[in-house]
């Protein structure tokens, strides 16, 4: 009997330190685990804590066990725990969650598992919690997002440049035709003003000749000149073009502003190369003819010119002076 009692002891005090043993080793391997990892029961409060999660609370397991999140973390921060592990509890379902904790140094980053723990006949006692320190792993993932997404702004505005550069010389190239027909066209105009000119060198000036000629020239390059300075390079402002054509021609021919003074009104007009250089040579031959015969002698006056818009859309120009006039006796329907 006594050997039984023994033999009975003996058996309990070897599973006593066995289960003392298994103790010792699960609180050194949960201690020795760098993620944090917590029992809390079914009213959240907690029941084992390991080392990671005390460094981390910056408390002692005195101080945590028994007690809820309430008194650790800020209000917002607890509450959103309490939900989360309400709905656990309920479910009794493991959940994956990430929470996001501020201090001093900065947000830190935890994936958590949460998994319920029954007891034998399937009441649920409360659930272990495994936390993983994840910031740099976020961080990293930020900071890839960001230079994704200034990788893709530099493809964006590289292929938005490729596109302008494309452009760019699609427009040259249309622009270098443009220049090749245009300069074509007017050495075409000039050749035909020489020869009409030349029809009509019998007793006249060689000197006013190429004068009348270089007037004629000029008024077709101050055309360009104006486009060149252009923002669109198509266009120019035909009224200011004609200010500047007219003093040129006034200079030319050496005629004092005392003598001969312009009134020029002209609307800010658009005109393309087309139209620009016929309607500057126009202007040319009547500047110049005006100024050559409607102030003889020591006579004074002005040469008078207006572009305007009319109702229906076209534009009106109108040149005259306060000269001698035409002569009465002279048919301008049948003339030389």
């Amino acid at each position: 009997m006594r050997q039984t009692i023994k033999k009975s002891l003996s058996d309990k005090e070897m599973e006593i330190a066995a289960r003392d043993r298994a103790n010792s080793w699960l609180t050194t391997l949960l201690n020795s685990v760098p993620d944090l990892i917590y029992i809390k029961d079914i009213y959240r409060r907690y029941v084992l804590v390991n080392n990671a999660f005390k460094e981390f609370i910056g408390l002692g397991e005195d101080e945590i066990i028994g007690n809820t999140d309430e008194k650790f973390f800020p209000a917002v921060l607890s509450e959103k725990i309490k939900q989360a592990e309400e709905e656990l509890l309920e479910d009794c379902k493991t959940v994956k969650v990430e929470h996001k904790f501020t201090s001093s140094g900065g947000d830190i980053y935890f994936d958590m598992i949460k998994t319920p723990i029954f007891s034998e006949t399937g009441v649920i006692l409360g659930f272990v919690a495994v936390s993983r320190d994840v910031t740099e792993r976020k961080l990293t993932e930020r900071m890839l997002q960001e230079i994704n997404e200034q990788l893709h702004l530099e493809i964006q505005r590289r292929e938005q440049v490729e596109k302008t550069i494309l452009s760019s010389l699609k427009e040259k190239e249309i622009l270098l035709k443009e220049v090749h027909h245009r300069v074509k066209n007017n050495l075409q105009i000039i050749s035909s003003l020489l020869y009409l000119q030349s029809i009509n060198l019998k007793n006249v000036d060689p000197q006013e000749v190429l004068s009348v000629s270089r007037n004629r020239i000029r008024s077709m390059a101050l055309v360009h000149e104006k486009l060149y300075k252009s923002v669109n390079f198509a266009t120019i402002d035909f009224g200011q073009y004609i200010r500047e054509l007219a003093s040129d021609i006034i200079y030319s021919f050496g005629v004092s502003e005392k003598k001969i003074t312009l009134d020029i009104k002209c609307d800010n007009t658009l005109l393309d190369v087309e139209t620009s250089i016929p309607c500057g040579l126009i202007v040319n031959e009547l500047v110049s003819n005006a100024v050559k015969y409607a102030f003889p002698g020591s006579a004074r006056g002005a040469i008078c010119i207006t572009l305007n818009e009319t109702a229906d859309g076209m534009l009106r120009l109108i040149i005259g002076d306060t000269g001698v006039g035409i002569p009465k006796d002279m048919d301008i329907f049948n003339s030389n």
